[in-house]
C-alpha cells in the first residue's frame, strides 16, 4: 500500500509511509524490532524493543488508573517498570523463543531505559525513548528530518553480488529526490509512486505504467520466424482497451473476451471464440504412418461443449478423465512431463505380479539428472551399463550382461516356451564360459554341436550340422542332411533323383522330384549346358536344358515349342508364338512408335512403324506434332505445345507455385520465357532465393514463402571466409523441433540446437551434433567410436544367435593393419584370409559362415556355391566341392546356376539370368531391351550392341516417352510421361524432420533448368562441376546428415586426396545416413555399422564378405578405377503399381537374385555387371532390398554408379 509521495528502496516495495531507503526497509520509526510478548512501562522500550506508552486492558477490570501504566502482578514496584532481556546464540544473532521467564525491574526512566547487553547490542535513541538494538542489525537507525526519507545502502561484494544480509549504511534523502544509488552496481528507477535502486544484475529497470494502460513485453524473434525467448525484447506502455501492439511479421493479433494479446504466426492462427457454453480444444497433428504426433505442426482449433468435453482422434488417442475434467491424450504416451534442461525424461515400466512388463499399463514418467540417469524400479529391475549408457533390465530377462575374461565366451542362454520354440523376446541369463569347453547349453531343448572351430548350442528341433570334411553335404528333398559315400550322396527314390554330380566325376548327386522330372542332361567334352527358351500356359517363361557346342562362352539362341526367334545372331531371342516380333527397320528407315488418343487426351492405342529417315515421325488420332531443338513428338490434341525460348537470348522459367502446405501445385505453375539477363519470377505463395556456389555461379529458384503457415526464410549466403552450419533443435525426447541455417567462422566448428551433444569424427576430426535423446531406442544418446584414423581403424564385430543371425554389432579401436579381436563376439569366429589385399581377419558366424582355404601358389581359392530352384529363387550356400582350383573358370557353380565370363572376370548366377553380352568396337554401346506382352507382362529381356551414335530401340509393346530414351510400357506410358521434349523429368524426393523419405514423385522441368528440391532438404552444389546440384536432408536420425557432400576437387584429387562415402547403419542394418567428405588417401573407413572386405565392397557388418568374381586371387582389382572428376549424370528408376500387367519383373527380383550373397554384388562390386540384375535395379537401389526376400540390412545408398561406400574414387 502506499500514500503521498513514495520513494523506493532496492526491493521496490511500498508500506505505511513511502518513504524507503535503499535497502528497501520501512522507515515511519527508525526502530523495527521483533516485540516482546507484553509491554514494559514508561515510554521507554525493553530490551525487546516494543514500546509500552500505552495498553489494552479488559472491561472486567475496571476503568484505567492515572498512572501512565498499568498496575503489576510483577515483583516490581510503584515506579519501576519491567524489562525483558532478549537471549543471543553465540554468534550474536537474537533466539526469541529463549526469553527468560521473569523480568527484571528497573527504575522508570524515559531516557535511560532498560539495560542493554553490552556484547550483542545497541542503546538506540529517538524522540519516543530509548531501546536495545541487535548488533546483527547494524548501528543504530539515524534520525530524518521533516520530508525526508531513511535509506539504506545495500552491500555488494568485489563482484557485484548484493549482500543482503550485511548491514547498510543509513542516510536521509529528501523524498521528492529519493535515495542515492550505488553507481557501479545499481540502476535508479522511477516510477508513478517514486523512485528506488535496482541491482543491475536484474535487468533494465521496469516500465511502470499509467493508470488506464497495460505494460507490453516485445518477443524477438530469428529470421525463421521462431520466437527466440533468451533474447530480451523492448518493453513499452499502451492503452488497456486498445491493447499491445503486434509484430505484423511474426505475430497475429488475438482478442476475447479479457482482452486482446500477440501469438506467434508460426503457432497457427488465433484460437476460436467460443459460447459461454463451449469450450476451445486444439486438435493435434499426427503422422499418419508413424503415429507420432507432430508438435511442430501448427493445430486446428474446435469448440465443444464442456459438459462433453473436446473430442478426440479416435486412430491416434485416447480420452482420459480425472477429477471432473477430460482431455486427449496419444495412444502412444501418457501424459508429458517437462523436465529441466540438466535432466532427462525418465519413462518407468509398469509391472504385473509376475514380473513381467505390462504394456498395456502406461507407467510413469520421472525427470533424473542427465549426469545421473534414470532410476530403476528396485523389485523388478537391475540396472544395467552398456554400450549407449545405463539402462533399467526387467529382472524375469536375466541379470545384466557381463564382462568375461580374455580366455572366456560371454553366454547367453535362449529362452524356450513350454513346446520348445525359442523366445526370441524374452532375455536368457548370461554367463561366461571357458573358451575350450564353450558355452553351456540347455539339457532341456539344446544339443551341443562342435566342429574344428569350437562348439556352439542349437536347438533339438533342428540337427547338429554335418562336418563333411572336404567333401560337400548332401541336402534331401526333406530338408535332411548326409555325407556322401564314395559314390556320392545317398537318395530318396521315392521323392529324389540319382543324378550324375556334373562337378564331382563318378559321384552322384539328388535332386528333388518335385522340381525335376528326370536327371538334368549331363554334356559331353566339347559340350556346353547349355537352355532353350520357352513359355508354359500361363506365360511365365521356363528353361530346358540341352548340350550344345558354344563359340567363345556364348550359348546359341535356341527356342522351344510355343516360342518364336526374333532377331538375327547373337542377337536373337525367344518371345512367345502368340506375339510378334518387334518391327526391325532398315538401315534407310527410322522405327517409330505412333501414340493415339481419345477426345479427352487419354492414350488409346499405340503401333510401332518404319518411317523413312528423310521424313519425321508421323503422330496418331488425336494427337498433335510439336517441335523442340530440331525434334519432333506427339502430344495429345487436348494440350498445347510447351513454350519455346529463343536460344541465345533468351532462357525457359518454371513460375512456381506452392499449396499452403508448401507442395508444388502443378495447376498453378506455369513456363514462360524472359531474357537471359532477367530473374524468373514465382508465383502463389512463392518467394524468389539466390543459390550461389563455391565458383561464384548463381541461380534464382522459387520456394514456398509459408509452409502450413510457418514463414520460410532463403538460405543464408555465407561470405568466403565462413562456412554455412545447419543447425536442429530436438525437445527432451529427441524428437526434431526445427532447423535453421547459420554462418560460421571457416577454422571454427558449427554451433548445435538445442538438446544436442557435439560428437567428432575420427576420420576427418570435424564435430557433428546428436540428439541427446534417442528417439528410436528411447535412451540418452552415446556418441559413437570415433577411431584416430592416421594409427588406428575401426573394427566392428557382430555377435550372432545360434542359428548364425546378428543379434548386435560392437565397434572397437584397433592399430592400423591390426587384426579384429572376434572373441569380442559371441558365436563368432576368426577367419583369416591372404589375398593381394594383404593379410586379413574377418568375423563370421561359427553357424553357416565359410572361411576360404588358402591355396597354394598358382591355384585360386573358389568361392561359396549357391544353390538355386529352376525359377531362379536361391537356395542355399555350401563350400565349394573343390576349395582351390588352377584358375577361376575351373571352379564350379552351385545347382541350377551357371558361369559367365567377362574379360578376366568370372562368375556364377542363376540360369534364368542372362550372362552381360560383350560388344565390339564396331558397335560399342549395349542396350537393354525388355519385350512386354499386350497386358505389360515382361516377356523376355536381352542385351543387345549399337552403334555409338545410334539410339537403344525398344522392346516389342514399349515406347519412349516424348524426348526421352527411356523405354516403357505403352499401359504406364500415360502414368510416367508428363514431361514434354523440351523438359527433363526430376525425380523430386521429400524427407521428415529426421531425415526418413517421406516421399518420392515425377516432375517436370525444362532441360535448361536445374531440378527442384523437395521438403526438408537442402541444395548442395557439386564442386566438381558448376552445373551439377545435390538435394540432400536436412538432418538424420544420427546427427551425421544434414549437412552437403563435399567431395574432392580435381585440385584436391591432384594433391593426393581422396573422396570417401560413408554409409551409416543402426544397430539392425537399417539406412540412417550417408556422408561424403575429402580426406587423405587411405584415411577412409567404413561407416557406423558397415564393414570392408577385400575386394573393395563395403557391406553390413553381420554380413560374410564373398569374393563373387575371385578378384582376390588376381595380381589387381578388375573394378573400374573412376576418377573422382566423373560423374554419374542422371540415374532414373521407374516403380509401377497399378499401370497393368501381373508384376513378372517384380518376380525376377524376387526369384532370381534374392539371395544376400546376389545383393551383396549389388551393392559391392556392382559396377562390373555394366547393367544390375533387376533386383539391384528395381529393389535394392529403392529401398535397401527391405521386400520380397532382399536382404534387409544394406542400404539404398549401395547402388550407385562407379563408387563404392566406404571407399575411395
Amino acid at each position: 500500500m502506499s500514500s503521498g509521495n513514495a520513494s523506493y528502496g532496492a526491493s521496490g516495495t511500498s508500506s505505511v509511509d513511502p518513504s524507503y531507503g535503499a535497502s528497501g526497509m520501512s522507515s515511519v520509526d527508525p526502530s523495527y524490532m521483533p516485540p516482546p510478548p507484553n509491554p514494559s512501562g514508561g515510554s521507554s522500550y525493553g530490551s525487546s524493543g516494543m514500546s509500552s506508552s500505552s495498553y489494552c486492558q479488559a472491561k472486567s477490570v475496571g476503568g484505567c488508573s492515572d498512572n501512565s501504566y498499568p498496575p503489576m502482578s510483577s515483583n516490581c514496584l510503584t515506579g519501576q517498570m519491567e524489562c525483558y532481556p532478549t537471549t543471543y546464540d553465540t554468534s550474536g544473532n537474537p533466539v526469541y523463543r529463549r526469553l527468560q521467564s521473569q523480568p527484571t525491574c528497573v527504575d522508570y526512566d524515559k531516557d535511560a531505559g532498560c539495560p542493554c547487553n553490552k556484547d550483542w547490542e545497541h542503546k538506540c535513541n529517538d524522540s519516543m525513548g530509548s531501546w536495545c538494538q541487535p548488533k546483527t542489525y547494524g548501528d543504530c537507525p539515524i534520525t530524518c528530518g521533516m520530508n525526508q526519507t531513511s535509506c539504506y545502502a545495500t552491500t555488494y561484494d568485489a563482484e557485484g553480488n548484493a549482500n543482503y544480509t550485511a548491514p547498510g549504511q543509513q542516510s536521509c534523502a529528501n523524498i521528492s529526490e529519493g535515495c542515492p544509488c550505488n553507481a557501479k552496481w545499481e540502476e535508479k528507477c522511477s516510477g508513478p509512486y517514486g523512485s528506488w535502486c535496482q541491482d543491475k544484475q536484474w535487468g533494465k529497470c521496469p516500465i511502470l505504467c499509467a493508470e488506464g494502460e497495460t505494460l507490453c513485453y516485445e518477443t524477438l524473434y530469428d529470421s525463421s520466424g521462431y520466437p527466440d525467448y533468451m533474447a530480451e525484447g523492448n518493453q513499452t506502455c499502451a492503452d488497456k482497451n486498445a491493447g499491445c501492439p503486434c509484430n505484423s511479421k511474426h505475430e497475429n493479433k488475438c482478442t476475447d473476451s479479457w482482452g486482446s494479446w500477440c501469438t506467434a504466426k508460426m503457432y497457427g492462427d488465433c484460437p476460436i471464440t467460443c459460447k459461454e457454453t463451449e469450450q476451445v480444444c486444439f486438435v493435434t497433428v499426427y503422422d499418419s504412418i508413424t503415429g507420432e504426433a507432430n508438435y511442430s505442426a501448427p493445430s486446428t482449433q474446435v469448440c465443444a461443449d464442456m459438459t462433453a468435453g473436446c473430442p478426440c482422434i479416435a486412430e491416434f488417442e485416447n480420452k482420459r478423465e480425472m477429477d471432473g475434467y477430460s482431455w486427449c491424450q496419444s495412444q502412444k504416451w501418457q501424459c508429458p512431463i517437462t523436465c529441466k534442461d540438466t535432466e532427462t525424461t525418465c519413462y518407468a515400466m509398469a509391472y504385473s505380479q509376475d514380473g513381467y512388463p505390462d504394456y498395456d499399463v502406461a507407467g510413469n514418467q520421472s525427470c533424473a539428472p542427465l549426469d545421473v540417469g534414470c532410476p530403476c524400479d528396485s523389485q523388478f529391475e537391475d540396472n544395467c551399463s552398456g554400450l549407449y549408457g545405463s539402462y533399467c533390465q526387467a529382472k524375469v530377462y536375466g541379470s545384466c550382461p557381463l564382462s568375461c575374461a580374455q580366455d572366456e565366451y560371454l553366454c547367453y542362454d535362449t529362452v524356450y516356451t513350454d513346446l520348445g520354440e525359442p523366445d526370441w523376446y524374452a532375455e536368457g541369463n548370461q554367463s561366461c564360459a571357458n573358451m575350450t569347453s564353450g558355452c553351456p547349453c540347455n539339457a532341456q531343448w539344446e544339443q551341443k554341436c562342435t566342429d574344428s572351430y569350437g562348439s556352439w548350442c542349437q536347438s533339438k528341433s533342428y540337427s547338429c550340422p554335418l562336418d563333411c570334411g572336404t567333401d560337400s553335404i548332401c541336402y534331401g528333398a526333406n530338408g535332411n542332411m548326409s555325407c556322401p559315400t564314395a559314390s556320392g550322396c545317398v537318395c530318396d527314390d521315392a521323392t529324389e533323383h540319382s543324378c550324375p554330380d556334373p562337378y564331382m566325376p563318378g559321384r552322384n548327386q539328388c535332386l528333388s522330384k518335385t522340381w525335376y522330372s528326370a536327371c538334368p542332361l549331363t554334356c559331353q567334352a566339347g559340350e556346353s549346358l547349355c537352355y532353350s527358351s520357352g513359355f508354359d500356359d500361363t506365360g511365365a517363361p521356363t528353361w530346358t536344358d540341352v548340350c550344345s557346342v558354344v563359340s567363345d562362352w556364348m550359348c546359341p539362341v535356341l527356342c522351344a515349342a510355343g516360342a518364336s526367334k526374333c532377331g538375327q545372331g547373337d542377337m536373337s531371342y525367344c518371345i512367345q508364338s502368340s506375339q510378334s516380333c518387334p518391327v526391325e527397320c532398315k538401315d534407310t528407315e527410322q522405327s517409330c512408335w505412333v501414340d493415339s488418343y481419345d477426345a479427352q487426351g487419354q492414350y488409346s492405342s499405340g503401333v510401332d512403324q518404319c518411317v523413312p529417315l528423310t521424313q519425321k515421325c508421323p503422330c496418331g488420332s488425336g494427337a498433335i506434332n510439336c517441335t523442340s531443338d530440331g525434334m519432333s513428338y506427339c502430344l495429345p490434341a487436348t494440350m498445347t505445345c510447351p513454350v519455346v525460348c529463343k536460344e541465345g537470348t533468351e532462357k525457359t522459367c518454371v513460375v512456381m507455385s506452392y499449396t499452403a502446405s508448401g507442395s508444388w501445385d502443378d495447376a498453378a505453375t506455369k513456363m514462360q520465357c524472359v531474357a537471359n539477363a532477367q530473374s524468373c519470377s514465382c508465383g502463389t505463395n512463392a518467394k524468389l532465393c539466390k543459390f550461389t556456389d563455391e565458383n561464384g555461379l548463381s541461380e534464382d529458384y522459387c520456394l514456398p514463402s509459408k509452409v502450413d503457415g510457418i514463414e520460410m526464410t532463403c538460405p543464408v549466403m555465407c561470405k568466403s571466409d565462413e562456412q554455412t552450419c545447419y543447425q536442429v533443435d530436438y525437445n527432451t525426447t529427441g524428437y526434431p523441433l526445427g532447423f535453421k541455417q547459420t554462418c560460421a567462422a571457416a577454422s571454427a566448428s558449427c554451433p548445435c540446437g538445442k538438446e544436442t551433444l557435439k560428437c567428432k569424427d575420427g576420420m576427418t576430426g570435424d564435430s557433428y551434433c546428436m540428439p541427446n535423446y534417442d528417439l528410436w531406442l528411447k535412451q540418452p544418446t552415446v556418441c559413437p567410436v570415433a577411431c584416430d584414423y592416421m594409427v588406428e581403424e575401426m573394427c566392428s564385430v557382430p555377435s550372432f544367435d545360434s542359428l548364425g543371425e546378428v543379434v548386435s554389432v560392437k565397434d572397437t579401436c584397433i592399430p592400423k593393419d591390426g587384426k579384429c579381436d572376434c572373441k569380442l563376439g559371441t558365436n563368432a569366429q576368426s577367419c583369416n584370409r591372404s589375398t593381394v589385399w594383404g593379410e586379413w581377419t574377418e568375423c563370421i558366424p561359427r553357424v553357416g559362415g565359410y572361411c576360404p582355404v588358402t591355396c597354394k601358389s598358382g591355384e585360386v581359392s573358389c568361392p561359396m556355391l549357391e544353390d538355386y530352384l529352376p525359377n531362379g529363387t536361391w537356395k542355399a550356400s555350401r563350400a565349394p566341392s573343390v576349395s582351390c582350383a588352377a584358375n577361376s573358370t575351373a571352379c564350379s557353380c552351385g545347382l541350377e546356376a551357371k558361369q559367365c565370363v567377362m574379360g578376366d572376370i568370372v562368375w556364377c548366377q542363376p540360369k534364368s539370368m542372362q550372362c552381360p553380352v560383350t560388344c565390339s568396337t564396331a558397335e560399342p554401346q549395349k542396350c537393354y531391351i525388355t519385350d512386354y506382352s499386350d497386358a505389360g507382362d515382361v516377356v523376355s529381356e536381352r542385351e543387345q550392341c549399337v552403334d555409338e551414335k545410334a539410339t537403344c530401340p525398344c522392346g516389342k509393346n514399349a515406347a519412349k516417352c516424348p524426348g526421352t530414351e527411356i523405354c516403357l510400357t505403352a499401359v504406364a506410358r500415360t502414368a510416367v510421361c508428363p514431361c514434354a521434349a523440351n523438359e527433363d523429368f526430376c525425380w523430386v524426393k521429400d524427407y521428415t524432420s529426421d531425415g526418413t523419405v517421406a516421399g518420392e514423385f515425377p516432375k517436370c522441368t525444362p532441360k535448361d533448368t536445374a531440378c527442384e528440391c523437395g521438403k526438408n532438404t537442402i541444395k548442395c552444389a557439386d564442386p566438381r562441376d558448376a552445373a551439377q546440384f545435390a538435394c540432400v536432408p536436412k538432418s538424420s536420425k544420427d546427427g551425421k546428415g544434414g549437412s552437403c557432400p563435399k567431395p574432392c576437387t580435381p585440385k584436391q584429387e591432384l594433391a593426393g586426396n581422396k573422396t570417401c562415402i560413408q554409409t551409416n547403419l543402426d544397430p539392425k542394418g537399417n539406412f540412417v545416413s550417408q556422408t561424403t567428405t575429402c580426406g587423405v588417401a587411405g584415411s577412409c573407413q567404413a561407416g557406423t555399422n558397415m564393414k570392408n572386405c577385400p575386394s573393395g565392397a563395403v557391406i553390413s557388418a553381420g554380413e560374410q564378405c564373398v569374393d563373387l568374381y575371385g578378384l582376390g586371387n588376381k595380381n589387381g582389382s578388375a573394378a573400374a578405377a573412376v576418377n573422382g572428376s566423373t560423374v554419374q549424370k542422371a540415374t532414373l528408376t521407374f516403380t509401377l503399381t497399378g499401370v497393368g500387367g501381373s508384376g513378372t519383373a517384380a518376380k525376377e527380383c524376387t526369384s532370381a537374385a534374392s539371395h544376400p550373397k546376389v545383393i551383396a554384388l549389388c551393392h559391392g562390386r556392382h559396377q562390373l555387371w555394366k547393367r544390375p540384375p533387376a533386383c539391384c535395379r528395381e529393389r535394392d537401389c529403392r529401398d535397401g532390398g527391405g521386400e520380397s526376400g532382399c536382404h534387409r540390412s544394406l542400404p539404398a545408398a549401395g547402388c550407385r554408379s562407379a563408387q563404392e561406400d566406404g571407399s575411395e574414387r
